[in-house]
């Protein structure tokens, strides 16, 4: 009788075991199911802010040396993105790799002595 009680508490424990890692596996499916699109977003939208930020930067070098009268163009590369930044006569222009243009319209220079 105690071999048969013992051989019961066995089968049923295994089986709880089972269904126990079945119920945790199934939360950590739902919890990636709904987490890793809005990693996956967020990660996209850093990428996004880190190559504007990248953009305005090189904007700002090259307005340190604008000159309504001189017009060139200088092409950067930098960690994530490659860009262009070009004088024009009304100002500065940055293009990204992606079509992705930032200007900066310069209207008055005062000139310091």
């Amino acid at each position: 009788m105690m071999l048969r009680q013992r051989i019961h508490k066995g089968v049923s424990q295994e089986g709880y075991v089972l269904l126990e890692s079945l119920v945790s596996l199934s939360l950590i499916t739902v919890v990636l199911v709904v987490t890793l699109p809005l990693t996956v977003n967020l990660v996209h939208k850093l990428e996004r802010q880190r190559i504007d930020v990248e953009m305005h930067r090189a904007v700002y070098d090259q307005s340190k040396f604008w000159s309504a009268n001189e017009k060139n163009a200088t092409e950067t590369r930098s960690y994530y993105t490659q860009l262009s930044v070009s004088n024009t006569s009304k100002g500065i222009v940055a293009e990204g790799e992606d079509n992705q243009t930032i200007q900066l319209q310069i209207k008055s220079v005062y000139w310091f002595p």
